[in-house]
């Protein structure tokens, strides 16, 4: 008695060849003219082939899906049979979870071969590596499953002769099936004759002539004789397969995949994917499957077992701290060459390879929290930015300055003006100044001729303070306040020597002047008491005492701005301390008692 169906779906036969597209046909409509398979409702023909088709069908008595795959009618020779009927029960007596379920062997109304074999979905292994989104370890967790299918077919002396990604199907719930066993054959069994190979004229075939597999999955011996290849050839596939999961690339080219097998050169998976995702034990042991020598190469199980400790968090640590040497190295050669970039890419690598490592960490600290020589183009367009930030912040500060400053003129002025040439010339200067600021704040950015007309013009403006209020008292004290607010531009910050002598300038000038007596004092010392005479303005009248509390206020703004930005420098600071001890926790760093023991 058949077992009772399970649920139906849409499903995907086993032994489909990927690259051969489906003919989809409608019920009733399946190739009648190929034959009636007794016992079962042909629905649709899934895969064609050039001496095979696969059609999904429904079991009658029992009402489960499966797929039948039967020789077309026309490609019947006895060794088309012969071959047909070889791989139907090879995949019958190979009782492996990963290996499709053979139900029944049979011939049609015509006398034409068919098997029926279990009906899977799902998607192929080719299908999920160029998915850049599939994790290496869902496709490495298939991969073991794969490699244990192989060696269950070697300890039964079967070896398959074409495993590649395309033949591997990984199911709706994960389970994973090794398809496809049209090449598989005994190990004891008699070497086949070149014209035995099956030819196929359809894309994606696995055989070209008189050479049987896959170009690029095939080990080179197969390729020169593929009639008397052992389990050695399926491991060099698994190999290929194991390079592409790991580098999300075939190991040969299309194109040239025959030439490339025998003659050219491998390619580590480190160089062909440079990006340190490549775990070293696996590229070790994708090497040795790929050995030209094939008495070189591990087991199926090697393979599946030493993947299955990488995946249960098993490391090789010697191995892993030498390529980490190899790579601190390498850190510091970039590091040498001013590569800032490339050096901490490789200090990455080494750490990440040796989380231990004091020196890749001091490598790593050095490299994020000291500033290069150079910046690169991506961090001085972030510099620029902070600079044009910092400028704004300095512009509006500014503003308000200015803005008190011609409130002193005016208020100064209700009491009389002795030289209204020399006030108007100074309040020009200042409103041309406060207008210079509000430029700033509304397009702070590349800007260093307005930052440099506003050191200019500020160095004036001490000059005529020196001649309105006296040398000796009030103007010192603005020229302070000036050289302390336009120091705080990044521009005039790196160059503070030329600000210092351009405002000490603009001060000495009317000093000098009057020195020489081109125009008159301002001030003199008459005994003990120093004598300072209003040239343009006069301090006599009721609006005198306004000037404290303009006074007050300036020195209020003045106040606030320094505090700003002491208030951002500490932030800064603090930022950059936080984030020195983040990356201190983050990566090892020598304990002390280790040291004194060392010095010991």
């Amino acid at each position: 008695m058949k077992p009772k169906p399970g649920p139906s779906a849409e499903t995907i036969p086993a032994t489909i060849e990927p690259t051969v597209p489906a003919t989809p046909r409608l019920d009733g409509e399946v190739a009648t003219e190929d034959g009636v398979v007794a016992g079962y409702t042909l629905r649709r023909r899934l895969g064609v082939g050039g001496m095979g088709e696969i059609v999904a069908a429904t079991d009658v008595e029992i009402g489960r899906e499966v797929a039948i795959k039967r020789l077309k009618t026309g490609t019947s020779s006895d060794d088309a049979v012969v071959r047909f009927l070889r791989e139907a029960k090879i995949q019958a007596r190979l009782d492996h979870p990963s290996i499709v379920p053979v139900y029944e062997i049979g011939h049609d109304d015509q006398q034409q071969p068919y098997f029926t074999m279990k009906s899977i979905a799902g998607v192929t292994l080719h299908a999920l590596i160029v998915q850049e989104d599939v994790t290496l370890q869902r496709l490495l967790r298939a991969f073991v499953d794969v490699a244990q299918a192989v060696e269950f077919a070697h300890s039964r002396g079967i070896v398959h002769r074409d495993l590649k990604p395309a033949n591997i199907m990984i199911g709706d719930l994960g389970e994973v099936y090794v398809l496809d066993w049209g090449l598989a054959r005994g190990v004891d069994e008699r070497p086949e004759p070149a014209s035995d190979a099956p030819r196929d004229s359809q894309p994606g075939v696995t055989a070209l002539g008189a050479v049987l597999g896959t170009p690029g999955y095939m080990a080179p011996e197969q390729v020169l004789d593929a009639s008397t290849v052992g389990p050695a050839a399926d491991v060099y596939a698994l190999g290929a397969i194991l390079y592409e999961i790991l580098v999300r690339a075939p190991l040969h080219p299309r194109d040239n995949a025959l030439a490339s097998t025998l003659d050219g050169e491998l390619v580590r998976p480190t160089v062909r994917r440079a990006d340190g995702s490549v775990p070293p034990e696996l590229e070790a042991l994708c090497m040795r499957a790929l050995d030209r020598d094939r008495e070189a190469r591990p087991s199926a199980r090697e393979l599946a077992d030493v993947i299955q400790r990488y995946l249960d968090g098993d490391r090789d640590v010697e191995t892993r701290r030498g390529l980490a040497r190899a790579a601190l190295a390498d850190a510091h050669g970039q590091l040498a060459a001013n590569r800032r970039s490339d050096a901490i890419q490789a200090a990455g690598r080494a750490l990440a390879l040796d989380p231990s490592s004091t020196a890749a960490a001091d490598v790593v600290m050095r490299l994020m929290l000291e500033p290069p020589a150079e910046s690169p183009p991506e961090l001085r367009a972030e510099l620029r930015a902070a600079e044009a930030e910092r400028v704004a912040i300095n512009a509006r500060t500014g503003f308000a300055s200015l803005v008190a400053g011609l409130l002193v003129i005016g208020a100064v002025s209700w009491n009389g003006v002795e030289d209204p040439a020399l006030v108007g010339t100074c309040a020009a200067l200042v409103a041309a100044l406060a207008i210079t600021a509000i430029s700033l704040m509304r397009r702070p950015a590349d800007r260093d001729l307005a930052v440099w007309w506003l050191l200019i013009a500020n160095s004036v403006l001490v000059g005529f303070i020196a001649r309105v209020c006296g040398p000796l008292v009030a103007a010192p004290a603005a020229a302070g306040a000036v050289c302390s607010s336009l120091l705080m531009f990044p521009l005039l910050g790196r160059h503070w020597v030329i600000v210092l002598l351009t405002i000490i300038g603009g001060w000495f000038v009317p000093v000098a002047l009057e020195a020489t007596g081109m125009i008159s004092r301002s001030w003199e010392v008459i005994g003990d008491v120093m004598v300072i005479r209003p040239i343009a303005l006069s301090f006599e009248g009721p609006y005198t005492a306004l000037l404290f509390a303009i006074n007050a206020v300036m020195i209020a703004i003045g106040g606030a701005h320094l505090a700003r930005l002491g208030r951002l420098n500490l932030v800064y600071e603090r930022e950059i301390l936080s984030q020195r001890w983040h990356y201190q926790q983050l990566i090892p760093q020598p304990q002390p008692d280790a040291r004194l023991r060392a010095a010991g």
